[in-house]
């Protein structure tokens, strides 16, 4: 059993995983955004719109991260959509929040 400690609380890993279907939106491009992703199982495709139709620009995989360009400009907007895809029935998530210090290093 992993466990993970998130302002000064320990957490089972399991009890911070997000599942999205194949084919659900995570979050789309204009959207507010809080929180990372990590994803632990699955692919998740990200796309930009361009003009009238969205333009991938990757599809991640186990271990990559996304999200984090909310939390690190100054505009919490989310700058592309996010969806899940690939041939896992689900794509896991871990994510943090800003308020989440810990998980996102700050000391503590």
């Amino acid at each position: 059993m992993v466990k993970v400690r998130i302002g000064g609380e320990t957490h089972r890993l399991q009890e911070l995983l997000a599942r999205f279907p194949a084919g659900s939106v995570i979050f789309r491009e204009g959207d507010l955004g809080r929180e990372m992703f990590i994803i632990q199982k699955g692919h998740v495709r990200i796309s930009l719109s361009v003009g009238d139709h969205e333009q991938e620009v990757a599809v991640l995989e186990k271990g990559d991260f996304f999200g984090e360009m909310a939390l690190l400009e100054q505009s919490p907007a989310r700058s592309a959509t996010a969806v899940a895809v690939g041939p896992a029935p689900a794509a896991q998530a871990g994510h943090c929040r800003p308020d989440d210090d810990e998980a996102l290093g700050a000391p503590a």
